[in-house]
């Protein structure tokens, strides 16, 4: 055996090195496997209320577009269903006025008046299978 194909391993032994270009067996990446999670979500107005609180007096007092844009950032659609009418009324004025089309739609489609929205929350995790 010439030289160039043996190397020393860390016992000392000789040891022959061999170099595949299509190897016999091919690693294979860990099966996979995607799981679905569903998690009941409610949220209620006294919660928003609470989010918003702050943010919502600064506004009532002056008026700013930079804080006015951040509380309507704030914002998901559930939230948006759960306000109060006032509250309802004050926020789509000032997203007309911030031009948040965004904001504006969730507040057509939620014109009822609720105190509490539930929905169902919908993730995939994908878990490692041990074979």
């Amino acid at each position: 055996m010439p030289e160039d194909d043996l190397t020393t391993n860390l016992a000392g032994l000789m040891t022959e090195m061999q170099e595949f270009n299509d190897p016999f067996v091919k690693p294979h990446p860990p099966q996979t496997r995607t799981v679905k999670v569903r998690k009941n979500m409610v949220l209620t107005r006294n919660e928003v209320e609470a989010i918003l609180c702050v943010r919502k007096e600064e506004l009532m007092k002056e008026y700013n577009n930079v804080k006015a844009k951040k509380l309507l950032d704030t914002l998901d659609e559930h939230m948006v269903a759960v306000l109060s009418p006032t509250d309802k009324a004050t926020l789509s004025a000032w997203a007309a006025v911030e031009n948040d089309k965004r904001i504006i739609k969730w507040m057509a489609r939620n014109q009822e008046d609720k105190t509490e929205v539930r929905w169902e929350q919908t993730s995939e995790l994908k878990v490692a299978v041990k074979c």
